[in-house]
């Protein structure tokens, strides 16, 4: 995120304004674990440091260390239900979140942190993954089924036509949610969320995609027999990084790998009953139990519903 000198200039004296010393520091620690601010100042622990310079330096190492929307976050928990016992209201606030939001940042309440604007930016961790931190995110698994025959009894033409549809609309289904493709492959690939209902939106995409496929196998297919695919939900604890080869070996992205492969029939949807879980009835409701080698899952389909 790009600091402007306007942002820069009420964030500090946010802090001047609303806090005292040890309360500034307290922050600092808070969001960067074994922070010194007379290490970082170069002077001697003995010396007293004027809040005005405190304030000016640990802005300032907040935005080196890529944690200032981290801050923001803190100066709105502060706000709302204080810090070392007391609540103080912090000054500028109003004016501060302006800025982050004309910036393309939105303020999500459920994970208490900022995100990006998807109407502004999509990026892969939507602005707030940290590489090697660990998070909960609910992971969506799609493959064609049959993808070998379907090479070998079409014209490349035809492949690339229908698989571009289908990866096109499995991006508008997992985007639509905030959801964001981590992996594609051309026969398949890996979708992820986390804000909100993750669980719901990622089993929301899952039946749609499932509809809209539905749809093209009956009107505009050009396929020598109809695209079908096998779709896996599944959420759990991940920790983020940006190498695909090092997120495919993560216990729950394994999970989900032998969920979609070894639990799902084609153009079906089986969701883990960690996602059922967290579904709202209307939605869990149609997903239907079944058992495979002593687990239950549950599996949706447009076959199950006529």
């Amino acid at each position: 995120m790009q600091i402007s000198k306007s942002l820069l200039r009420i964030s500090i004296k946010s802090l001047v304004e609303s806090m005292d010393l040890p309360t500034m520091v307290h922050i600092a620690k808070d969001l960067m674990p074994g922070y010194n601010l007379h290490e970082r100042m170069g002077i001697r622990e003995s010396m007293a440091i004027p809040n005005l310079d405190a304030s000016r330096r640990i802005i300032d190492d907040l935005i080196r260390d890529d944690r200032f929307l981290d801050f923001v976050s803190y100066l709105i928990r502060y706000e709302e239900e204080g810090i070392m016992g007391r609540r103080i209201s912090v000054a500028y606030l109003r004016e501060i979140l302006k800025e982050v939001y004309s910036q393309g940042y939105l303020f999500d309440k459920d994970q208490r942190m900022f995100v990006e604007d998807p109407r502004i930016r999509k990026t892969r961790n939507w602005g707030v993954l940290r590489p090697g931190n660990e998070y909960t995110i609910c992971f969506l698994r799609i493959d064609i089924a049959g993808n070998t025959e379907l090479v070998k009894s079409n014209s490349t033409d035809t492949v690339h036509r229908s698989y571009g549809f289908l990866r096109e609309t499995v991006h508008a289904s997992v985007e639509r949610r905030n959801g964001r493709v981590w992996m594609w492959e051309g026969d398949g690939g890996v979708a992820a969320f986390f804000f909100g209902n993750r669980n719901q939106a990622a089993a929301l995409a899952a039946m749609e995609i499932l509809h809209e496929l539905f749809l093209y196998n009956k009107t505009g297919c050009p396929l020598s027999t109809p695209l079908s695919v096998r779709i896996g939900v599944h959420s759990g604890l991940c920790e983020y990084t940006e190498d695909n080869a090092a997120l495919i070996k993560s216990e729950t992205l394994q999970q989900l790998v032998n969920l979609e492969k070894s639990h799902t029939l084609p153009m079906h949807c089986t969701i883990s009953i960690v996602v059922r879980e967290m579904l709202d009835h209307l939605v869990s409701s149609q997903f239907l139990p079944v058992r495979s080698n002593n687990l239950i899952h549950y599996t949706y389909s447009l076959e199950l519903e006529e």
